[in-house]
């Protein structure tokens, strides 16, 4: 029988059906500012190595490549991710006969987009059961809408595997809910199979949920983490309750088969013993799940109607469950400890990774607004109906919301995570609110379902009744304090949700990966030499050794899926931070023969660097070399009085000395020439008082070298209580010293991005050959024009060392478009100098005669 619809809860749902399509609108908008043809996508580096994923999967389906010899040079990458978002990527793309590169990127870049709104019925669904279906409804507009990285992440071309986590995460907790709840309504005793018969159904459903979370990312064990943690204190109610655990028993047992099944198709993929990879640890804590149910059954069984028992036979078995495993096999403890240091330990000052950061106030109402303050007080009205009713379903959301908004306050990444329970924590606080209407006009969560069942009689009862028609009109039911105080939450929330989302949707072309780096790269793949790996595969697992001609390109580390993907070539690191550290101490290396040992050792023939690199990420990137230099090592930011002495001051970042030596500025800000300045900064300041203080200059002034280093070694001949003196200067390619020549390294290519009256230098991505050098005997200076590719002119400027010169750009047979205007000539004498590619390759003598 078709339950009667009602006026006004027709138009909610119609309402709602609006929202969800304004939901999908704001969702696709960043696919139109997509330009596919010229790989002009969203630059979120982890989209570039799906992409990858997915075009390996659709060229030789259903392969996956668990080993990745195209990046991590020279060792190569055992993946932590896992086949099933890729997968499901690549049935969609060979169903709608996507083979090409432009349209697997165009049909993948929809997924996210069907994840977000597949998860509205979810969420409906969800708080349906604990609240009624007008919370429900409020549940669905919020998640349709909801801002943050929830939004983000199920956007239009972020083609990630989050909207995939979020999902099946989502999924398992509906199928757990249901499960607890359907237990609830009928106690479950092993001894009377029909009671269990169920219960098998809906605990199937969350364990394949389970398991399809877990295909896609080792993470989505929190979920397992939450389900043990929600047994555990059901089983301590239960037993205090004197209340059988058999269901729990039942439930977890089928997850775990469920999830343990799943694994064991995907099978042992990683050589490293860990929770957070494709290992025997994820089988090993799924069993764990099932033998901690069985263990508390029977200690509830034990301990029946002595409850302090069972809680001291829980207290012991943890405490000798440590010591055992500390004592027979720390690995599998180790790994425990780890992978609560992932979710729960806070790391961004060693790593410093922008998802990594800690949960701010400001990001919290960012993302949620007036919702995170109504999400709290509904975990409080959780707390408490659970408190009163003891409703399981109450405690696992309470739990399911504390476990992932601990993890997002110590790692702002798990927020995509947090907004679920966040959302159906607030709409289960609004449905409660209904009771606060006048006398009949509104009923309290979950009594609005049962409506739907009263007869014809009590209906027409009421239609009779007098005043009836008075209060009716097109929205009868919006009346009373606790209707206007929904409705005022959800228009807040809403709105504001929505305009954040579509600021986030229409400036999505912003955050698109740079046109000078989609340059630079596409020339590195047409005019490199090919480093003999296959581009898709196959690749062996087991004993891979790269060909004798294979090479690294070495940049970065977040540039490195975008040097895969757009170049086909491999980068030595990348995003998942293999060889980050060593990278980074190529980088920030102050001579170049430690440089050039790094070089060697990673094998990086190409050196990439662009603008961010000296400038945005150069202090992250100096945490990673070395964190007690981060502070005023390289940079300093000074309090300078604007407009002469008197002024305001004003915060400036100076560059020190050793800033213009790392190798990063070397490289990118002189082009690998020897520079000396033409003038310096000279300041004196008083120093701070405190470790987090900034300097106050008192002197500040323009010097030639000379005059400037005189300065300041009378200064520190007799430096005053509390003050100091250094040498700086304003820019980064405006040294505070002379900086000598790279030797080895010569400039090949550059791109800048055009602004209509001709390209953005200060922007620009310049490519660098790691090269042997022509060696040349003499004295002195030596220097030849360069003029690059964009037409600018390059004076490479070499001092000798122990009476000899090692040249790196060759003035005949120059296969690059960067070229040498003449001969080498020696400053002093005059004399020109010829030099072939073949000896700068060679590392050949040139010009004996």
């Amino acid at each position: 029988m078709i339950p009667h619809l009602s006026k006004p809860r027709l138009i909610v749902l119609i309402a709602l059906a609006a929202v969800i399509l304004i939901s999908l609108v704001l969702r696709v908008l960043p696919w139109f500012q997509m330009d596919f043809e010229t790989l002009r996508l969203l630059g979120d580096p982890d989209v570039w190595y799906n992409y990858r994923q997915i075009e390996i999967m659709v060229s030789d389906f259903p392969r996956y490549a668990w080993f990745d010899p195209m990046t991590a040079y020279p060792v190569g990458k055992h993946l932590d991710w896992g086949p099933l978002f890729p997968l499901i990527a690549s049935v969609l793309c060979l169903a709608a006969g996507a083979g090409s590169r432009v349209a697997i990127i165009s049909v993948s870049s929809w997924l996210p987009v069907l994840f977000g709104i597949l998860m509205i019925p979810v969420v409906f669904l969800i708080v349906r059961l604990i609240a009624g279906w007008k919370a429900g409804i409020i549940a669905a507009f919020f998640i349709a809408v909801v801002s943050g990285e929830y939004f983000y992440r199920t956007m239009a071309g972020v083609v990630d595997h989050h909207a995939a986590e979020i999902f099946f995460s989502t999924v398992f907790c509906l199928c757990y809910i249901y499960t607890i709840r359907r237990a609830s309504e009928q106690e479950t005793d092993f001894r009377n199979p029909a009671s269990v018969l169920p219960l098998l159904i809906p605990a199937g459903l969350a364990g394949i949920a389970l398991a399809a979370g877990l295909a896609v990312m080792p993470t989505v064990l929190i979920f397992a983490l939450i389900a043990a943690l929600y047994t555990l204190f059901q089983c301590i109610r239960n037993t205090f309750q004197g209340k059988r655990n058999d269901y729990l028993v039942i439930l977890n047992g089928i997850i775990a088969a469920c999830a343990i099944a799943g694994l064991a198709i995907i099978g042992p993929r990683s050589p490293v013993y860990s929770l957070t990879t494709y290992s025997p640890a994820l089988i090993h804590a799924c069993i764990l799940l099932l033998c901690g149910t069985i263990l508390l059954w029977v200690y509830s069984l034990a301990a029946r109607e002595k409850p302090w028992v069972f809680i001291g036979l829980i207290i012991g078995t943890i405490a000798a469950a440590i010591v055992a495993s500390l004592v027979i096999d720390t690995s599998f403890f180790s790994s425990g400890v780890n992978v609560f240091s992932t979710f729960f330990g806070q790391s961004y000052g060693e790593f410093p990774i922008e998802e990594l950061k800690p949960w701010s106030l400001w990001g919290m109402w960012g993302s949620f607004n007036i919702g995170i303050i109504i999400a709290a007080i509904g975990f409080v009205l959780l707390a408490y109906r659970f408190w009163k009713k003891g409703c399981p379903a109450h405690l696992f959301v309470l739990v399911w919301g504390a476990v992932v908004v601990l993890a997002t306050i110590q790692h702002s990444r798990f927020e995509y995570y947090s907004a679920v329970p966040i959302v159906i924590s607030a709409a289960f606080f609004l449905g409660y609110a209904f009771i606060f209407d006048e006398p009949g006009t509104a009923a309290k969560p979950g009594s609005a379902a049962s409506s739907d069942h009263k007869g014809k009689k009590e209906r027409k009862k009421r239609k009779d009744m007098p005043g009836a028609k008075s209060r009716g009109g097109i929205l009868p039911n919006l009346e009373g304090t606790g209707t206007s105080f929904v409705l005022a939450c959800v228009v807040i929330f809403c709105g504001a949700s929505l305009l954040s989302d579509y600021s986030v949707a229409t400036t999505a072309g912003n955050a698109l990966i740079p046109q000078q780096w989609t340059g630079v790269l596409e020339w590195i793949e047409d005019e490199t030499p090919d480093p003999g790996v296959p581009y898709l595969g196959p690749y062996p697992s087991e004993g891979w050794e790269y060909p004798p001609e294979s090479y690294g390109v070495l940049s970065w580390w977040d540039y490195g899926h975008w040097i895969t993907f757009v170049s086909g070539r491999i980068p030595v690191t990348n995003p998942f931070q293999d060889n980050v550290r060593s990278a980074s101490a190529y980088f920030f290396a102050a001579t170049e023969p430690a440089a050039n040992r790094l070089a060697d050792r990673l094998g990086a023939r190409y050196i990439i660097t662009d603008w961010k690199m000296v400038e945005s990420k150069f202090p992250a990137m100096v945490v990673w070399y070395n964190s007690s230099l981060a502070d005023t090592y390289y940079l300093q930011e000074f309090l300078v009085p604007a407009g002469g002495e008197g002024g305001n001051p004003t915060r400036v970042t100076l560059y020190k000395a050793p800033y213009y030596q790392t190798m990063v500025s070397r490289l990118h800000n002189f082009d690998g020439s020897m520079t000396g300045p033409d003038t310096v900064v000279y300041l004196e300041y008083d120093t701070p008082r405190t470790r987090s203080g900034i300097p106050a200059v008192t002197r500040y002034e323009v010097l030639d070298p000379v005059s400037a280093r005189g300065m300041l070694a009378r200064f520190e001949a007799d430096p005053p209580d509390g003050k100091g003196a250094l040498i700086t200067n304003t820019g980064p390619d405006a040294s505070a010293d002379t900086v000598s020549a790279l030797r080895h390294y010569r400039l090949v290519y550059e791109q800048a991005e055009e602004d209509g009256a001709g390209y953005n230098l200060s922007q620009s991505v310049k490519v660098f050959e790691y090269v042997q050098g022509a060696e040349l005997e003499g004295e002195g200076v030596i220097e030849v024009t360069l003029e690059t590719n964009l037409g600018r002119t390059i004076i490479y400027r070499q001092e000798s060392v122990d009476g000899t010169f090692i040249l790196p750009y060759a003035t005949r047979d120059n296969p690059y478009p960067v070229k040498t205007a003449g001969p080498y000539r020696l400053v002093d004498t005059g004399r020109t100098v010829e030099v072939t590619d073949q000896a700068v390759r060679e590392g050949s003598a040139v010009g004996r005669e």
